[in-house]
């Protein structure tokens, strides 16, 4: 069952819960207060099952304007059945229920909506998770059930391992591991079955603590996928840092890696710390690793082998304790094969590999990747309200996308600013080469060749308008403010309008 994005991303919030709280009483009451704002839920609480002899002891209370007292016959009933039964309760009107209709509460207090599901260690329940609402009937769906079951079997393993920090931590890790690989990570987007065995492998290596290799045509977004690997892993308190491993000569790239001392070489005036001792504990990621210098491939294959380095200059070998994400958009085993990289480092990269998919083979994405790029532009040139016509759709799904979706991000970007109308229809693409003279795909929008289009445009549209500034913000489809923007930019440069 899929899950809405306001419970993934309270499941997420409870996950860093997990993590970081350590004392079980301040963990109770977190994940019930996150549980209910999750919900709007009005009263609820958390409580231990102890068995017959004890009985129950309640741990956590969602409003301390309410006694537990007045909670007690409608929760007794619910607690009962649901301890009993080991299945989850759902009333959507306790006044209507013949289960609970009859109880004093309900009728005193005016509760309407009920939800409870058992906290269980394996067939064993320990507790129940208990919320209502007096306000609304129909509060709770089926939804919110397998939402809160979601909730209640993680607390029951927090109650199991609640004096075994590193236990906890340990199974939140993999939690964090489940939840992402079933519903995505942030900045990657795709429903595809191709990106969901990215998302899988992803989801498997997170804490392998190994070398990764990515592999993709450029665009794919391989940086995304290392940045997914280090934000979801033990490391992800520690640095991520990023790399561009090619057109560095293997002077500078060796002082960028492992830093270098003071009168190393001329100009180095200073101690440096190299990037490797920057991302200790972290994540280092060395975008386009087969452009490295052979010299560095050596002392990268040291590093690998025994997490040790010599910075420039210097004769005493350091520690790091640093995971390397590689990425490349070349064919590697050729690269060894024709003697440009080294097969021991090769080997010693590919313990574990993710192939990023090309756009092409992932038609079914270009939908979800042309919304959040609408969105993304939209909000930045005061177009929030830009949509995009199932003509233009199917131009985009039917293009082949050489530059993978940093070409498609290039594409809406600029049909984002010339759309007229609020609207994207075919024409405001510009794909074909002499419409738009080939530009490259884009990293951001500081894209030299897009500014320059629009610029072009803007300063066309406001000719054509007679100078008119609120006539060519309307042609132009934009907010006033962004066309000033531009206009300014524009002055900056010295160029006469």
């Amino acid at each position: 069952m899929n899950l809405s994005p306001k419970y993934v991303e309270s499941l997420l919030s409870i996950s860093q819960t997990l993590l970081s709280c350590k004392d079980p009483e301040i963990l109770f009451q977190k994940i019930l207060q996150i549980a209910m704002e999750t919900l709007n839920a009005e009263r609820g609480f958390l409580i231990l099952y102890h068995g017959e002899e004890v009985g129950f002891n309640v741990r956590a209370v969602s409003d301390e304007k309410e006694s537990i007292s007045n909670l007690t016959e409608i929760s007794q009933g619910a607690v009962e059945m649901v301890t009993r039964s080991g299945e989850p309760l759902l009333t959507k009107d306790a006044s209507a229920d013949p289960r609970f209709s009859g109880r004093k509460s309900v009728i005193l207090h005016g509760i309407r909506s009920v939800a409870c599901v058992p906290l269980k260690i394996g067939e064993e329940v320990r507790g129940v998770m208990y919320m209502d609402s007096r306000g609304r009937q129909d509060l709770f769906t089926y939804d919110t059930i397998h939402y809160l079951t979601l909730i209640a079997s993680y607390a029951a393993l927090a109650i199991d391992n609640a004096l075994d920090y590193n236990k906890l931590k340990e199974e939140n890790l993999r939690w964090a591991g489940e939840i992402h690989r079933s519903y995505g990570f942030p900045g990657i987007i795709g429903e595809s079955p191709a990106m969901k065995r990215v998302y899988d492998l992803i989801a498997r290596i997170l804490n392998a603590d190994l070398p990764v290799l990515i592999t993709g045509e450029s665009g794919t977004g391989k940086e995304l996928a290392a940045r997914a690997i280090h934000y979801n892993s033990r490391r992800k308190d520690h640095p991520f840092i990023a790399l561009f491993c090619g057109n560095l000569s293997p002077e500078l790239l060796e002082s960028e890696l492992f830093g270098h001392t003071k009168g190393a070489f001329t100009g180095a005036v200073a101690n440096k710390k190299g990037l490797v001792e920057q991302a200790h504990g972290g994540s280092l990621m060395l975008d386009e690793i087969a452009d490295l210098p052979p010299a560095i491939q050596a002392k990268l294959l040291r590093f690998l082998q025994e997490s040790e380095y010599r910075p420039v200059g210097d004769n005493v070998t350091r520690k790091a304790d640093v995971r390397i994400i590689a990425a490349t958009n070349k064919e590697m085993k050729t690269e060894v094969a024709e003697k440009r990289f080294r097969p021991d480092l090769y080997w010693r990269l590919n313990v574990l590999t993710i192939q990023l998919p090309p756009l092409s083979e992932r038609r079914e994405d270009i939908p979800l990747l042309a919304a959040n790029f609408l969105r993304k532009y939209g909000e930045k040139v005061g177009r929030t309200d830009i949509t995009i016509s199932k003509e233009a759709l199917k131009i985009l799904q039917d293009r082949n996308w050489p530059g993978n979706v940093r070409e498609l991000e290039n594409a809406i970007a600029r049909a984002v600013v010339f759309a007229q109308e609020s609207r994207i229809t075919p024409q405001f693409l510009f794909l074909d080469d002499d419409d738009f003279n080939a530009p490259a795909p884009m990293e951001d929008d500081s894209d030299p060749t897009l500014k320059s289009a629009i610029r072009r445009h803007t300063l066309k549209i406001l000719q054509q308008s007679g100078g008119n500034r609120s006539e060519a913000v309307r042609r132009l489809g934009i907010s006033r403010r962004y066309l000033y923007n531009i206009l300014e930019e524009i002055r900056a440069e010295g160029i006469e309008f």
